[in-house]
């Protein structure tokens, strides 16, 4: 037997602050709720100021409301504090917590927070609490809750157990491939000299809305700091800016320049990012630098993988300026990167070397991927068949 209510009457949201001790808290999409502390994945800053964070008692459900509808939702087995941007529930009812958290995390549920999530997209949707608490949920009677969440619990923690053994072995691949890209790149006993007398560097188009632009101007596309990532490009939402023709010709990117950025997380910081001519014509922010190498001398792909070796990152992370968890750099730094004196044929050699281990690597590290993707498909299944009244034995492996 089996009821339906609203889960305004399972819980009653709570709004308790001030308690700046408490450790911080998060919630993951696949995780639930776990302590904020020594993940590196999360890249919302805490402010100075804990004190309007709200606490969270063991037991609680929380809310992150910008991602509900992403799954982002849990009952917290952890005392702590939240972003004042979250919601935190009290349960009021004797329902099974375990229960509740597969319940409100299952597929069925996930996609109706989205159908009442407000906003324009959806990377700005908000589910307001009152539209949460009006959902309705079906609940088993207590002991059957109880046996079904005995299941989940068992069945999951086995899923989760191969998860992370292949997310491990995911980054044991990882490694290989750093590994690789530092031995190869950076061979024993050579000698250096510095870039800037391998390469010229071309600075970016600042944007200034009141720049006057008179009568020869084109729209031309142009690439912004978020465009590029650690060693590939986004392409996806590439916007365009309206120039002078002759500052369009002064900035457009050539095929082979490698585009480094000015500022971001450390590890990020000066990985190059190599320019195919993906676009015909583009241009890039005055916060990007794109270096140019003298092609008889510095290959643009060697350059391009050197920035991510181990000795490209101790260089930057010495020549890093730092504000809280972020980096910059700048031109003369950029230009001053220590660079293998290797003939052009060695460097060619080098980069090909590289690209058939990287070949070979990357086609385990897609295999794992999968394997890890089917794993999570797999958890979410069970959970919605055992929500359903419908649980069956995992065959995962």
């Amino acid at each position: 037997m089996t009821r339906s209510i609203k889960l305004r009457r399972i819980f009653r949201r709570r709004d308790e602050t001030n308690r700046p001790d408490l450790p911080m808290l998060s919630v993951y999409r696949d995780l639930g709720v776990i302590l904020r502390e020594g993940r590196d994945d999360n890249y919302n800053r805490p402010g100075q100021d804990l004190s309007a964070y709200q606490v969270v008692r063991r037991g609680d459900l929380v809310l992150n409301k910008m991602k509900t509808w992403q799954g982002s939702l849990g009952m917290s087995e952890l005392d702590g504090i939240v972003s004042p941007a979250y919601f935190v529930a009290q349960q009021t009812s004797d329902d099974d917590p375990r229960y509740l958290h597969y319940a409100l995390r299952s597929l069925p549920m996930i996609a109706e927070y989205a159908k009442r999530s407000k906003g324009i997209r959806p990377a700005q949707w908000d589910l307001p609490w009152d539209e949460f608490a009006d959902v309705e949920i079906r609940l088993p009677r207590p002991d059957q809750q109880r046996l079904v969440a005995d299941l989940l619990d068992r069945e999951t923690t086995r899923i989760d157990k191969l998860i992370a053994a292949k997310r491990r072995f995911r980054e044991l691949l990882d490694a290989r491939d750093a590994s690789a890209v530092s031995d190869l790149t950076v061979p024993i006993d050579c000698r250096f000299v510095r870039l800037r007398f391998l390469a010229r560097l071309q600075t970016g188009v600042t944007v200034d809305a009141g720049r006057e632009l008179g009568q020869s101007v084109v729209s031309v596309p142009y690439l912004r700091v978020a465009n590029v990532q650690a060693g590939w490009l986004d392409l996806a939402d590439v916007t365009e800016i309206t120039v002078t023709c002759d500052l369009a010709e002064r900035s457009t990117l050539r095929r082979g320049d490698v585009l480094m950025t000015e500022g971001g997380d450390l590890d990020k910081l000066g990985r190059g990012t190599l320019w195919e001519g993906q676009l015909e014509r583009c241009l890039h922010q005055n916060h990007i630098f794109a270096v140019r190498p003298a092609t008889d001398r510095l290959d643009p792909r060697f350059l391009a993988l050197l920035t991510r070796s181990s000795h490209a990152r101790r260089y930057f992370e010495m020549t890093g300026s730092r504000v809280t968890n972020l980096a910059s750099t700048n031109s003369e730094k950029i230009l001053n990167l220590p660079v293998p004196q290797l003939s052009l044929d060695e460097q060619r050699r080098l980069v090909t070397k590289y690209e058939r281990v990287a070949t070979k690597l990357g086609r385990l590290v897609s295999a794992v991927d999968r394997q890890i993707q089917a794993l999570a498909e797999r958890r979410q299944s069970l959970i919605a068949e055992a929500i359903a009244g419908q649980p069956q034995p995992t065959d995962a492996a």
